[in-house]
Formats: C-alpha cells, sequence, structure tokens
C-alpha cells in the first residue's frame, strides 16, 4: 500500500476537516429551528420599587424554558418573594402570551445575586416573538411594594405607546415581620 506524504496528503486531510465541520454545522442549524434556545427579556424598571432584574433570559433546557436573571435589592430590608409579569409580542405587535407569576426569592438587604426560575408552560414564544417582564410586587420582611397597573405599563412598553411610571404602593408586611405583636390589655370592668 502506497504511503501518503508531503502536500497532497495536507490538503487532502484540509479538505476532509473543513467538510466534516460543514456537515457538523449543518447538522446543528437542523435542530428544531422553530423553539428558541435563549430569549432576551427587555425589563421595565419601576424606579420607586427596591427590586431591579438585569441580564434577564429565557432559556430552554430539556424542552422548558428556565427564567435566568440578577437581582439587586436597594432596601435596608431582606427580600423575600416577587411577583412579575411575562409578555410576548409577535412581530405584528399583537400579545401572543401572558404570564402572571409569584417566586420565593430570598435578598438580604443591598443585596444582589443570580436566581433561576422556571416560569409556567403556558408561556408561548414564537421564533420572532419579543419577551419583556415587569415586577409588579415586592414582599420584603416588613414591607410589600404593590405596582399599580403593573400589566397595563408592560402592554403600553412593549407595544411603544406612550405610558406614565405606574405608582407603587408601600404597605407594612404583617405577616412576615420580625416584630412581636402587640398586645392591648383588656379592661375588665369595676363590679
Amino acid at each position: 500500500m502506497r504511503k501518503l506524504s508531503g502536500t497532497p496528503f495536507i490538503v487532502l486531510t484540509c479538505a476532509f476537516a473543513m467538510l466534516s465541520h460543514a456537515v457538523s454545522v449543518g447538522f446543528a442549524s437542523q435542530q428544531d429551528p422553530a423553539e428558541p434556545q435563549d430569549v432576551f427579556i427587555d425589563s421595565l424598571q419601576i424606579s420607586e420599587l427596591p427590586l431591579a432584574f438585569s441580564r434577564v433570559s429565557l432559556t430552554k433546557i430539556k424542552g422548558e424554558f428556565v427564567l435566568k436573571l440578577t437581582a439587586a435589592n436597594s432596601s435596608n430590608e431582606e427580600l423575600l418573594g416577587v411577583r412579575y409579569w411575562l409578555l410576548a409580542i409577535d412581530s405584528n405587535n399583537k400579545v401572543r402570551s401572558t404570564v402572571d407569576e409569584s417566586e420565593s426569592l430570598k435578598l438580604e438587604a443591598y443585596a444582589s445575586k443570580e436566581a433561576s426560575f422556571r416560569p409556567p408552560s403556558r408561556l408561548k414564544i414564537g421564533n420572532d416573538d419579543r419577551v419583556f417582564l415587569v415586577v409588579a410586587q415586592v414582599i420584603g420582611r416588613e414591607s410589600i411594594w404593590e405596582v399599580q397597573k403593573a400589566k397595563e405599563a408592560l402592554q403600553a412598553y412593549a407595544k411603544g405607546e406612550d405610558f406614565s411610571m405606574p405608582r407603587v404602593l408601600r404597605v407594612m408586611n404583617q405577616v412576615d415581620s420580625q416584630q412581636p405583636p402587640r398586645v392591648f390589655p383588656v379592661k375588665r370592668p369595676i363590679l
């Protein structure tokens, strides 16, 4: 058998390498093009909230989406949970899917961390859709912040319409507060 050496061997090796690369790229591009693998999310930041999300994306893992983000707490109290809206808009600027979801999110005062959540399976996203997120409620150890008309503001923002920044209502969290409840003495009538 004749041994290949020199220039023809190098050319043949390079051609084989290029062919195998082209075949692997072709197979990779044919893997279920109907389902997006990573979807980057535009997050509407509400200025009066103590919680901000950044680097928000949906990643498809084993056929299910995982919402990945970085959460930052700008308040002096521990945060315990969050409620948010996700909105998918198609290329005709029509709402394809809307999801309201609550999650546990423990975050110390003035801290930030990476977090991930599993949004419900009813969230439908097409290849050309844009996805938006807004925080609707933040639950802290001592306070609860509620965004008024969060869904409406998110829809207007996503469609590029004029909108005003929603108001945030802050109330005391009487359930999770570490302060013991106040006990008032009962006055007994004198007989």
